[in-house]
């Protein structure tokens, strides 16, 4: 056996070692697993001095060549994770480290509402990077949302886009029909796993002048939550998650955005209700309230130069929140790791009006 042989079957083994606990130390290697006796089959292979080629005798040569060629893949899209980064470091945002793909949420399906723009595209975008399918929902904005997806796609992820004007009556049932169709045609069945129910409309306008505008924030921030949560619960499997996007004007409304303050609050009580109701399957029910969040929704408050030093001066952490803030969080509420936590709002705020 050459030299250069026997590399790519210590490569081979390496990567496929690696592969089977994306939880330990991302410094480890291969022969770290096999020492606790993760990878005996491997071990033996590459010390008897076969090739990746010769390892298919040992029926993983399959799952040996995938990870190889995933090499490749892990490449491209860390770069263009790299570029990201960069961005949101640019706004002054602290991140942890070099981003690595996970697969905590592999062969998952997510569902995320509203997800053409802002938190909603960041939840998305960090719910593919674990591994999950995702169903990019989006209500106007269908070059919005394929720019999403392809997005995705071009850094190895799995998404597909959603249409449905969840203002409309009929709103819901139009999510779910488009849903169950593209779900059955890739995967022969409807249900999924994760529901993260984003959509929102948050018009600036103060009580006094307050009119139809609470008929639309009505139906798209309470009425299309419960309804369409109500139908994902059909198609939900066992142990899944259901995420909600409430808000930090629960706590702290803002006169300003007064009907979009007080029917928010709503879903805080929806999300304590479904946990109770849903953890005899084992799905956990939490929500996540942002504060001023860089989006387009929030541009009065995130982009006004005079504006936001007023936010960051009631903020303990004195800067503008990213929406991969908002993602972070609830990528974590969506995977493995959140199993013992349920009926929680969390506020991601930056620690907004802490104190009197």
């Amino acid at each position: 056996m050459t030299m250069e042989a026997s590399a790519v079957g210590v490569r081979a083994g390496e990567r496929f070692c690696g592969l089977q606990d994306r939880g330990d130390d991302a410094g480890e290697l291969g022969f770290d697993f096999v020492r606790r006796r993760r990878c005996r089959a491997v071990e033996g292979a590459i010390s008897s001095g076969e090739t990746a080629h010769d390892l298919k005798a040992h029926g993983i040569g399959q799952r040996i060549e995938h990870a190889v060629q995933a090499d490749n893949l892990d490449f491209r899209m860390k770069k263009g994770e790299r570029r990201r980064r960069a961005r949101i470091r640019s706004k002054g945002v602290e991140l942890p480290g070099d981003f690595e793909m996970t697969s905590s949420l592999t062969g998952k399906v997510a569902v995320v509402t509203g997800a053409s723009r802002g938190i909603g595209r960041a939840i998305a975008e960090r719910l593919a990077a674990d591994g999950a399918l995702v169903a990019v929902h989006y209500g106007k904005s269908k070059a919005h949302a394929e720019d999403v997806v392809a997005g995705i796609a071009a850094k190895g992820g799995a998404a597909f886009a959603v249409g449905a004007d969840l203002s409309a009556k009929d709103g819901v049932a139009t999510l779910f029909a488009g849903l169950d169709r593209e779900l059955e045609g890739r995967n022969g069945s409807n249900q999924f796993d994760i529901l993260i129910n984003n959509a929102a409309v948050a018009p600036f306008v103060d009580f006094a002048n307050t009119t139809e505008e609470v008929d639309e924030i009505y139906t798209v921030n309470v009425r299309s939550v419960v309804l369409a949560t109500k139908e994902a619960v059909k198609r939900l499997r066992d142990g899944g998650r259901v995420v909600s996007i409430s808000s930090g004007v629960v706590r702290t409304p803002v006169p300003d955005a007064a009907a979009y303050s007080f029917l928010k609050a709503p879903i805080d009580n929806l999300t304590k209700t479904l946990a109770a109701v849903l953890g005899p399957r084992a799905i956990t029910v939490n929500a996540v309230a942002p504060g001023v969040i860089d989006t387009d929704m929030a541009a009065a408050l995130a982009r006004d130069p005079v504006v936001s030093e007023g936010v960051k001066g009631k903020q303990a952490l004195k800067r503008i929140g990213q929406p991969e803030d908002i993602a972070d969080v609830v990528g974590f509420l969506a995977g493995p790791e959140s199993r013992w936590v349920t009926g929680q709002v969390i506020e991601a705020s930056g620690g907004t009006a802490l104190t009197f």
